[in-house]
This record gives C-alpha cells, sequence and structure tokens, in this order.
C-alpha cells in the first residue's frame, strides 16, 4: 500500500515567513520606494505596457542593485496578481495604507489608473514634505531642553553642590541657588527616564488616536494639529477617491456605504457612515448632510466649495479641477499651524534657558560680598 503525503497550505504570509514578508513591506515597499515605482507604472501604462511586464522588468533591475526586499516584494505581488486574478488595487491593499488603496480602486473604475497613480505621487510627496516639517518643528526645542537637562545633570553632581557648602561656611544663603537645586532634581537619572517615558508615550497616545479616536472630543481636538492636520489630509483624500467613483456612476450614498465597509479606520467609517446615514434618513444631498452631521468633515473650505457646486452641470468635474486647489490651501494652512507650533515650542525653550542663565547670573551676585 501506497503512503500519501499531504503537506497543507498555509497563508501566503506563514509560508514565505512573517519577518521576510514584514522586511519586504517595511524596505523593498516603503514609501520612497513605492512613489518610484507608481510613477513608473504610471509612465509605461500610458504606453501601453501591461502591469505584470513593468513589475518583473522593475523587480530584474531591484536585483541588480541588490534591492532584495524590493525584489522580492514585486514578484510576490506580480504572482499574486497573475495567479489568483485579483485586480491591481486589490493585490496591493494589504501592502499599502488605506487611502492609496482608494484612489487605486478609483482609478480602476474610472479606467484611468495612471492619472489615480498620480495623484498619490503627487498627494503623498506633499503630505511627506507636511511631515517632515511639522516634526521638524519640535526638534529644535527638543535640543534646547536636552541642553538644559544635560546643564542641570553636571551642575547637580558638581558645581551646586560646592556652591552651597560655600554659602554654608560664610553663613550667608541664595534663594536663587535654592531654586536651582530644586530644579536639578530633573537632572536625575530616574526623574530624567520618567520624563523620556512620558514624552513617548505621549507622542504613541497621539499617534495611535490619529486614524481611531471618535466622537465629539475628537471633533473638538481638530481644531489643533496635528488632528487638524490628520482630517485635512485625508479629508482630501477620501473627497478625490469619492468624486472619481460618483464621476464613474456609482451612487454617492452606495460609494460611501462601499467606503466604509472597506475603511480600516474607525475615524474615517464614522464619518462615512454618519454622512451616508443622514443622506437616507433624511433624503438630503452630500453638501446638507455634511453641515447637519456638524463633523467638519472633509474640511470646512471644502464643504463651502461643495455646496456652492453641488447640483450644477458638471459638478464632479468642476470638483475634481478644484482639487489642486484644496491641496494648496492645505499646504499653506498646515505651513501656518507648523510656524505657530514652531514659535511656540521654541519661546518655551528658549525662556527656560534663558531662566537658567538668570539663576547663575543671580548666584554669582549673592557670592559678591556686601
Amino acid at each position: 500500500m501506497g503512503i500519501e503525503i499531504v503537506f497543507d497550505d498555509n497563508t501566503r504570509e506563514e509560508s514565505e515567513g512573517r519577518l521576510n514578508l514584514w522586511l519586504d513591506q517595511r524596505i523593498g515597499f516603503s514609501l520612497k520606494r513605492r512613489l518610484a515605482f507608481y510613477r513608473t507604472l504610471s509612465r509605461k501604462l500610458r504606453n501601453g505596457e501591461m502591469i505584470n511586464r513593468v513589475l518583473l522588468n522593475r523587480a530584474e533591475q531591484a536585483e541588480k542593485f541588490s534591492n532584495v526586499w524590493e525584489a522580492r516584494m514585486l514578484r510576490r505581488i506580480e504572482r499574486i496578481l497573475n495567479d489568483e486574478g485579483t485586480t491591481f488595487a486589490y493585490t496591493l491593499q494589504p501592502y499599502i495604507p488605506e487611502d492609496e488603496f482608494t484612489m487605486l480602486l478609483s482609478g480602476e473604475q474610472a479606467d484611468d489608473l495612471p492619472s489615480a497613480l498620480d495623484m498619490i505621487c503627487d498627494t503623498r510627496t506633499r503630505v511627506a514634505a507636511l511631515q517632515k516639517e511639522f516634526r521638524g518643528a519640535w526638534v529644535e526645542p527638543a535640543g534646547y531642553i536636552a541642553i538644559v537637562v544635560v546643564t542641570l545633570s553636571i551642575a547637580a553632581q558638581s558645581a551646586l553642590p560646592q556652591l552651597a557648602r560655600t554659602f554654608e561656611h560664610n553663613g550667608t544663603s541664595s534663594t536663587a541657588l535654592s531654586l536651582m537645586l530644586t530644579m536639578t532634581q530633573i537632572g536625575t537619572i530616574p526623574v530624567t527616564l520618567g520624563l523620556v517615558g512620558l514624552m513617548a508615550g505621549a507622542a504613541f497616545a497621539v499617534r495611535w488616536s490619529l486614524p481611531r479616536m471618535r466622537g465629539r472630543v475628537r471633533v473638538w481636538l481638530e481644531v489643533a494639529p496635528p488632528w487638524s492636520v490628520y482630517r485635512d489630509i485625508q479629508g482630501y483624500l477620501w473627497i478625490c477617491s469619492f468624486l472619481a467613483q460618483c464621476k464613474i456612476g456609482v451612487a454617492d450614498v452606495d460609494v460611501l456605504e462601499n467606503q466604509a465597509e472597506e475603511s480600516r479606520s474607525p475615524w474615517l467609517t464614522e464619518r462615512l457612515s454618519a454622512l451616508r446615514d443622514t443622506m437616507v434618513d433624511e433624503g438630503v444631498t452630500l453638501p446638507r448632510a455634511m453641515d447637519m452631521t456638524r463633523l467638519h468633515f472633509p474640511n470646512p473650505e471644502i464643504v463651502r466649495e461643495i455646496d456652492d457646486v453641488w447640483g450644477d452641470e458638471g459638478d464632479y468635474d468642476t470638483l475634481l479641477t478644484h482639487s489642486l486647489i484644496w491641496v494648496n490651501q492645505i499646504e499653506d494652512r498646515t505651513r501656518a499651524q507648523i510656524r505657530v507650533v514652531r514659535g511656540v515650542t521654541n519661546f518655551v525653550s528658549i525662556m527656560l534657558v534663558g531662566a537658567i542663565v538668570l539663576l547663575e547670573i543671580f548666584i554669582g551676585q549673592d557670592m559678591i560680598p556686601r
């Protein structure tokens, strides 16, 4: 009797190794490499080339330059696209952000994938630049604070105790020195580690809340960055994909329902569901639903423009044409907010450094015999 050995197929990630998949996605399909691929694909598609051929050619190029993670990722995508028969957007869905997937899906449905790829490249490049500026707004003040902590730590170990003994020996006192000794407590290792942990925890909480936090508190937070920046950018990406699908004949409420079901962001799902439910239950248009929900989504200025144009002949085309104006407005407003953040944080940091310098001057004055 023959013995037949049967091997069960695991999922793609398990069969290829979760670690390899993670590395391929994070390194081989990073934002920079993705945008470079999108630009190449957009150009090749306009020249009539097939997606599979573009994927394989780019994988071969990556291998020549020893970019093994990128080559492996591109070949994986080509294999899934070829073997499973899914569309390009759905093939990429597990490996890209939701807004990119939505734009690709809209481009496929509108039979204009190159334009969708171009829009992703333009938007992502702008967003990356804004994010870099926003992070930079915190680097300079963080440097000032680090200088203060290091200075206090060194002073607490050597200079200040010696000064305290000198004042005690002379039978005098210094209020400035007492205050400095109190402040040096933040220069100790436990307190410093605690502050670093607190700041890291706050940064993680803010980042976690951006795609997840819902409710009225979230709406209130969206008057200030980074929540306002996130709303503006994600709202812009959403309205562009929404209009692209409406343009090809999909009913607006159906688009909202489909996008809400496919969304991986609780924040976005809440807004899309609220808009659809209001439109269906109240029998109102999209601009009216945007006003009634009071979510200020996708953006107060965009809502006003939609209200002005909605219902006119060629309204979808008109609004899509205005999308470049919207993204420029978002850039200008975001940069203005970044300047405010940079100014406030720098002011606080410089004031802290200045306070240390003043205390040192006062300590020197207290040491002068009277």
